[in-house]
């Protein structure tokens, strides 16, 4: 019985820290080129997901939330150029606007078919990559890549799913 609490009261606080460790331990540093082996190839980063709530044709429900995931793909000009914090900066800074421009679509919509997903995909695409584009324009180290934003996921839920919030307490 000894044993047993000396291995629990000394195992469990050395697998908690190894646990945070290693979840927070700094980014590996791989030199001046991109990080994988292949020259020129940045880093894709994945956005918070926007969610819309809008008409759909043929629903129970005559409103929708609608989930739209957006990916963006940062490359850089010149191998010798690529900053993974830098590119991972630019793509924090503009987040909001793409999400905004985003539901603005979304809200400006007249009720959706569900068989004509692909235009309402094209057109999130092109407003998100037109937003980044203006957002990118008032940064100078924009210049150093190139950043395309990509719809990765669209789907429908009905309007009794939401998002939980980080932070928020539980009930």
């Amino acid at each position: 019985m000894r044993i047993r609490t000396v291995m629990i009261r000394w195992l469990i606080p050395v697998l908690a820290i190894g646990f945070v460790a290693g979840c927070s331990s700094a980014p590996v540093a791989r030199g001046p080129g991109p990080p994988t082996g292949f020259s020129g190839q940045g880093t894709n980063i994945v956005l918070e997901e926007v969610i819309g709530s809008m008409p759909v044709e043929g629903a129970h429900q005559v409103y929708q939330n609608l989930h739209v995931g957006l990916a963006t793909i940062v490359t850089p000009r010149k191998a010798s150029n690529y900053d993974p914090a830098q590119a991972a900066s630019l793509v924090c800074r503009l987040e909001p606007r793409v999400a905004a421009q985003v539901l603005k679509v979304l809200t400006d919509s007249p009720t959706i078919s569900p068989h004509r997903l692909d235009h309402l995909r094209d057109a999130l695409a092109s407003t998100a990559q037109a937003a980044a584009d203006e957002a990118l324009a008032k940064c100078p180290e924009a210049a150093t890549y190139n950043l395309e934003v990509v719809v990765v996921s669209l789907y429908w839920t009905d309007s009794t799913v939401g998002r939980t919030y980080r932070g928020a307490s539980a009930k």
